[in-house]
């Protein structure tokens, strides 16, 4: 890659497991806000990416022990995506050593918690609109960035990877595993996890066809077939 400045991004899904009472959620949201640590206000540093289903925002934080201190919201309900971007003066210069550090909250739902988070650099043409495309339903298992595994026919990787955000490298924070492995699941964008035994930290480049491994599996009823 010869980008030398990279949008940085965090990026977030909260799909297939944020269950709960609106009541608490919001009753765990609101104390997250009350005892956040000393930060830096994100004005003019990040924005909200610009896709019609995006959630995020930047908000203010309400710890009495603090000051000047921001936070990202990512989402917060159930089925939501979120993507918040570096704004044009804020790019990472990659040929330049550079340092940043974040907390990162993620609720506190246990087993029943959402996919997860994603720290993004990214070049995509498509900037503050980059997301993966995913047709008409959002893919939890992409945590935002990674392709989009809907296609049980697919043959080879081209087309998965073309589908993720481009030009771009991610370190995810997923707290949900995707581990499905039989035939009834090929194109249910399960998958990503296999051979994961917890949630995890990992990193890798989401347009980049190498990322990806096609497993074949097939079924003998009601006729002999491979996803």
């Amino acid at each position: 890659m010869t980008y030398l400045k990279w949008l940085l991004a965090v990026l977030g899904l909260s799909t297939v497991l944020a269950t709960g009472m609106v009541a608490s959620a919001d009753a765990d949201y609101d104390q997250a806000l009350k005892t956040a640590p000393q930060g830096i206000s994100l004005d003019n540093i990040f924005v909200p990416g610009t896709t019609s289903n995006n959630q995020a925002a930047i908000v203010n934080t309400t710890n009495p022990n603090i000051t000047g201190t921001q936070a990202a919201k990512v989402n917060n309900g159930k089925k939501q995506f979120g993507a918040l971007w570096s704004t044009t003066d804020n790019h990472f210069d990659l040929t330049k050593n550079m340092k940043s550090s974040m907390w990162m909250y993620f609720g506190n739902t246990g087993k029943k918690a959402a996919d997860g988070m994603a720290l993004v650099f990214q070049n995509d043409a498509r900037g503050l609109t980059a997301t993966p495309t995913y047709g008409k339903t959002v893919s939890g298992e992409t945590l935002g960035v990674w392709g989009v595994d809907t296609d049980k026919k697919q043959t080879t990787p081209d087309k998965l990877a073309s589908t993720a955000i481009q030009n771009s490298w991610a370190l995810e924070f997923d707290t949900h595993l995707n581990t499905s492995t039989n035939y009834g699941n090929t194109g249910d964008a399960d998958s990503f996890d296999v051979g994961i035994s917890g949630p995890h930290i990992a990193s890798n480049y989401p347009g980049e066809v190498s990322t990806y491994e096609m497993v074949r599996t097939s079924t003998l009823l009601p006729i002999y077939s491979v996803g």
